[in-house]
């Protein structure tokens, strides 16, 4: 599937979870896009649109019109161990490449893998695999060697060989489904856990220390973390101020 952004072309890959239409795919692939078209198997390109979604788990779900699609057979993610036999699908060359399907095996099945987003940091649960994977494979399947979806291709560590993650399908499609039952405010996730982002950048600070403020010169009063940059959507951000000293937390 291709998701048109203002900044350009978003590749990645899809399955359809329903014979009406439904896809599951990664968020990030969808994230600021404006238009999604999906290629099928046989080249037929379809207009697609964005259902739902859950950020922090990075799930999506996108539904083209029509009936009688292949819906693929899920698997159980539970039963997996190091040593089984991993197959991936999907386009990993992007637009301009092709359907490729990779097998490696699982290398781990309970990794915890942090992402950090604008304002939060997510801790997701993942299956590691050396199945060979690339951008454009996100959000496609990872298979077990009965074609069964085991995972859904999420990430791959690119300073290493071998070392790519896929959510596994147990979890997320409690996800997908709480999705596609208009059900996921207030959905409490098994995919991953959230933890807010302060979004605060300082040094630490004497009391009697000099520091300068704009074009004036300050004495600290108090020692403390002397705040001189606030990332924008986090925790501090339109509560604390470029200058505050923070020298105390609860209490």
């Amino acid at each position: 599937l291709d998701a048109g952004t203002s900044s350009g072309i978003s590749s990645g890959t899809g399955f359809f979870l329903t014979a009406d239409g439904c896809i599951a795919t990664n968020y990030h692939i969808l994230e600021g896009t404006t238009q999604i078209r999906v290629t099928l198997y046989d080249g037929t390109v379809l207009d697609a649109k964005l259902i739902g979604y859950r950020a922090e788990d990075d799930l999506a779900i996108i539904k083209v019109a029509g009936k009688n699609y292949p819906p693929v057979k899920i698997g159980d993610s539970n039963i997996l161990k190091a040593g089984d036999i991993a197959i991936a699908i999907g386009n990993p060359s992007g637009a301009d490449g092709g359907w490729s399907t990779t097998q490696g095996i699982i290398s781990a099945t309970n990794r915890i893998i942090s992402v950090e987003e604008a304002a939060y940091f997510s801790e997701l649960k993942m299956i590691q695999t050396d199945t060979p994977v690339n951008p454009g494979n996100s959000g496609g399947p990872l298979c077990n060697d009965a074609g069964e979806v085991i995972g859904i291709v999420t990430r791959k560590k690119t300073d290493y060989e071998g070392m790519g993650y896929a959510i596994p399908m147990n979890e997320a499609m409690l996800t997908l489904q709480a999705i596609m039952d208009g059900k996921i405010d207030g959905f409490v996730s098994s995919v991953s856990k959230s933890r807010p982002k302060i979004g605060v950048t300082g040094v630490e600070i004497t009391k009697g220390e000099k520091f300068t403020l704009g074009e004036d010169e300050y004495t600290a009063p108090v020692p403390g973390f002397f705040v001189i940059e606030i990332s924008p959507n986090t925790g501090a951000y339109g509560i604390v101020e470029i200058g505050d000293i923070i020298c105390g937390v609860n209490g």
